[in-house]
């Protein structure tokens, strides 16, 4: 008579112990993904300046760089915004694989020419 209740309750731990092994298995699942940090330099504003331009017809092909099609797209460009333009790929590029990035004014900069180029570029 003891062995059936005392099997029963074992058995109702071991489910118990099983679904909130589960649920902080989801748990910890779902935080790592929500927390996952940008990699360095895919947050750079470089690609807004990418969807402008592909907006106007620019696009960069699939197996292009940023410096090659700044190249095929520089006959496009007025000679402000090239030589502009050409500031904004070094700063990215130096954001994106330098190991040592970006100092913090160095990042300001990116933000701001990209920000003006942006505003300045007409969209027709």
């Amino acid at each position: 008579m003891i062995v059936i209740p005392l099997f029963l309750y074992l058995l109702w731990r071991s489910i118990q112990s099983f679904q909130g092994q589960k649920k902080n298995t989801l748990e910890a699942s779902n935080t790592s993904e929500n927390a996952r940090p940008v990699p360095k330099g895919l947050d750079s504003e470089l690609y807004e300046i990418e969807q402008l331009l592909n907006a106007q017809d620019l696009h960069r092909q699939p197996a292009e760089s940023f410096l090659q099609w700044g190249d095929r797209i520089q006959q496009a460009l007025s000679e402000p915004q090239w030589l502009t333009f050409q500031k904004i790929l070094a700063l990215h590029y130096q954001y994106r694989f330098d190991p040592h990035s970006l100092s913090t004014a160095e990042r300001e900069q990116l933000r701001t020419l990209s920000k003006k180029w942006i505003t300045d570029y007409p969209v027709s």
